[in-house]
């Protein structure tokens, strides 16, 4: 007998975990590249003046369809595990031999 993908998680050390985005954007098949700045500007994603991401992770998910819109998730760094960059590493790390 089979068991389900979650029984299946819980005999492997417990259920999987997974973190939803903090802004999600759905960008028509047609945008230019300036129409997805704008969007992501619109929808709270940090970005520079040239339009690139200043903190955080941009995962984008592309339709295998050629007419579909492709899904942006972005997710902020102080959200994901409380860790930041550089500022994580301050302390020296242990070293074992």
């Amino acid at each position: 007998m089979r068991g389900s993908p979650s029984s299946k998680a819980r005999a492997h050390g417990g259920p999987r975990r997974f973190r939803l985005a903090d802004i999600t954007v759905q960008v028509p098949f047609d945008a230019t590249d300036d129409d997805r700045v704008c969007l992501l500007r619109a929808s709270g994603v940090p970005l520079d003046e040239a339009g690139e991401i200043t903190r955080g992770f941009l995962f984008e998910r592309t339709s295998h369809r050629p007419d579909c819109c492709t899904i942006l998730r972005w997710f902020d760094e102080d959200s994901i595990g409380g860790v930041r960059g550089v500022e994580a590493h301050d302390e020296a790390l242990p070293h074992h031999s």
